[in-house]
């Protein structure tokens, strides 16, 4: 493992045993800190002081910068209605007492609210968010049927608006446990009723999900995504769901007018990263509804797909299919 010169770190203010706490994320810091020759911290005087594995002494710190910052923030993105439309349709796979894996945007914030007549949820998710919060607020989630942690949300790192910091703060409710940890598929697999729910940018007819790209244009990195879908289906009852909104809005390169486009493809175009193999995709979803592609063939996964398209591109999307795949 490579050794690192100096690690700076933000850290909440120290308390009278001399111990400070990461401030919201539990991510790589700590099994980075052996490695480092010097470990610098920023004590954030409004910095959420938050419980797991982030426990760092005095006598492990070389230098001290002190501030009065607020954490970033990150205001949750308002839901519109395809939004609340795909939350809705989400909202049905998941059932009274599973443990969610949840992210971010709108359509999350918008299946938050779907959520709430729920019961039982647990939560063990990479990222701790506002709509996570908002879960817990309302009692929908209150981690009292899982099968690790029982009573406890677990999380990697928490990232969302100055509430939920103020929600996060000096809460023994919820943990933040290192990245090996929150995403280890034998962690996951034993979370009874694990159901895991990402996005992705585009998927093909035979189920490949490419999340982190448009052709070669990166968009954003995989994250925990193959582990979260990979782990969660491994555990008894458990689920992985893909969302994506049908359609998206881009230029055309001949006239520049702006047209819609579909996301679910005959093909993913060319330079496009798979993040997700067709192999390890379970549910996809979109505004229209959710297809389950376990056990099928490519030409039965292709119509469940195409039947949860946008309707103006359906019978494109059959033609295209019929003409690569000679099925």
């Amino acid at each position: 493992m490579p050794e690192y010169d100096c690690l700076v770190l933000t850290v909440s203010p120290m308390d009278k045993h001399g111990c400070f706490s990461l401030a919201g994320s539990a991510c790589i810091e700590l099994e980075v800190l052996p490695r480092a020759r010097r470990v610098v911290v920023e004590v954030a005087s409004r910095a959420p002081r938050i419980f797991g594995d982030v426990t760092l002494h005095v006598s492990q710190v070389d230098a001290i910068v002190e501030s009065d910052r607020y954490p970033a923030a990150l205001s949750p993105q308002p839901p519109d209605e395809v939004d609340r439309q795909l939350g809705r349709v989400v909202a049905e796979l998941v059932e009274d007492g599973a443990t969610i894996q949840l992210g971010f945007g709108g359509t999350i914030n918008a299946l938050a609210a779907e959520l709430k007549d729920k019961r039982g949820l647990g939560i063990h998710t990479e990222a701790m968010s506002d709509a996570a919060m908002e879960l817990l607020r309302c009692g929908a989630a209150d981690n009292s049927r899982k099968s690790l942690h029982r009573g406890k949300t677990v999380t990697c790192f928490t990232m969302g608006s100055h509430a939920l910091y103020d929600f996060v703060d000096d809460n023994p409710t919820i943990l933040h446990k290192a990245l090996s940890y929150t995403n280890d598929l034998s962690v996951l697999a034993a979370n009874r009723g694990m159901t895991s729910i990402n996005a992705a940018l585009q998927v093909d007819l035979t189920g490949q999900c490419a999340s982190e790209s448009v052709g070669p244009r990166q968009i954003s990195g995989s994250g925990g995504q193959v582990d979260t879908a990979v782990g969660a289906q491994m555990a008894p009852g458990g689920k992985s769901v893909i969302t994506l909104r049908s359609t998206y809005s881009a230029k055309d390169p001949d006239t520049g007018e702006r047209r819609l486009q579909s996301r679910i493809l005959p093909v993913l175009p060319e330079g496009a990263v798979v993040t997700l193999t067709r192999s390890n995709t379970h549910f996809v979803a979109t505004e229209y509804g959710a297809v389950c592609l376990r056990g099928l063939t490519v030409p039965q996964r292709a119509k469940a797909l195409i039947s949860i398209a946008h309707p103006d591109f359906r019978d494109w999307l059959e033609e295209e299919f019929h003409r690569i795949y000679r099925l």
